[in-house]
């Protein structure tokens, strides 16, 4: 049996292969770039008629230039998560102060959506 290799579609594999590689996919742990927070929303989920949860998101200028998760707009933590009211605490800071700050978390929100970092970190 002869297997015939089609050396152009081959190269168009490894191209594509390397090009995807150098993005995160969603779930992957990332750290976003210094900046400074623009905007801070908070979201509340009703259920029921009351709140059932409730999530905080942080915005700043342009997007956070997370390592390998290209887009991020959003960082975002749920207001029930241990350390929340910390992180809440150190955005209001880079908001005021205009400190840049960086978050570490895991890329994308449970849906996929790439523009969303969940933090799990915080640092200046």
């Amino acid at each position: 049996m002869k297997i015939k290799i089609n050396h152009q579609v081959l190269a168009a594999i490894a191209l594509m292969t390397f090009t995807l590689s150098s993005y995160g996919a969603s779930g992957d742990s990332v750290n976003t770039n210094g900046e400074v927070i623009k905007e801070i929303q908070i979201q509340n989920i009703a259920s029921g008629g009351s709140i059932a949860s409730s999530f905080y998101y942080f915005i700043s200028d342009g997007d956070w230039q997370a390592t390998n998760c290209p887009g991020v707009k959003y960082a975002y933590i749920d207001a029930s998560a241990p350390g929340a009211q910390a992180v809440v605490s150190a955005a209001l800071t880079s908001k005021t102060t205009n400190t840049p700050i960086k978050f570490g978390g895991i890329c994308g929100n449970p849906s996929g959506n790439m523009e969303y970092i969940q933090i799990r970190h915080t640092y200046y």
